[in-house]
């Protein structure tokens, strides 16, 4: 027991939560967090608030998939790489992405492969067995509005942050082109949030899977 009769336990947890709130403006950032949240499901986009965890976990992971890719099985990657008349090994440059970093462009490839992999069988699986009955008609697959048919988007819509992100960041590389492509994709997702053309949509993901990098 600590002073004043409080369980020790619970003291210590209270000096943790004093230098949290000392170093870390927790409660700021949960008011914040909160506004946000507020703010969507007063809008037309209400339905993405309930999926706003899954598409953090989203980008999380597939910013994550890049950083494991590009440090730890990028290097592995490269040294498959042809090897030049010399007999040097190749110098870790793509001279069919404008001078791309190999590593980057795994990082890339296998990033995008795994979201078209998770889109064409889950999605698949989600079209054959219509859970939701989302398909009964044409007004219900077009105004109607699925929470498995939801988390999919989020999934994709997740990806296509992290698509966005490296399009700008990698500007040299991937062009205009592509960044429309991200931008579209992401517009067209995020509009399926609000009871509008969700069943229609899958077939709009599964097209926009087909730039594996």
């Amino acid at each position: 027991m600590a002073a004043g009769g409080r369980p020790l336990q619970h003291f210590q947890m209270d000096q943790v939560y004093t230098v949290l709130e000392r170093y870390l403006p927790l409660s700021k950032i949960e008011r914040r967090w909160e506004t946000i949240i507020w703010s969507l499901e007063k809008s037309k986009f209400a339905k993405l608030a309930i999926h706003r965890q899954l598409i953090l976990y989203s980008v999380i992971y597939f910013f994550l998939i890049d950083w494991l890719v590009y440090y730890i099985l990028g290097p592995q990657l490269c040294k498959l790489a042809p090897k030049d008349e010399a007999g040097k090994e190749d110098s870790g440059v793509d001279n069919l992405s404008k001078g791309a970093s190999l590593r980057t462009k795994w990082s890339h490839t296998i990033n995008s492969f795994v979201h078209a992999i998770f889109v064409c069988t889950v999605g698949s699986w989600i079209l054959l067995a219509d859970i939701d009955n989302i398909s009964q008609s044409f007004e219900t697959r077009l105004f109607g509005y699925s929470l498995t048919y939801g988390s999919l988007f989020s999934v994709s819509l997740g990806y296509f942050i992290w698509d966005i992100y490296i399009c700008m960041t990698c500007w040299k590389i991937y062009g205009p082109s592509f960044l429309a492509h991200a931008v579209m994709a992401f517009t067209g997702i995020l509009f399926s949030f609000v009871h509008f053309s969700s069943a229609f949509m899958i077939y709009i993901v599964y097209y926009s899977t087909q730039t594996i990098r």
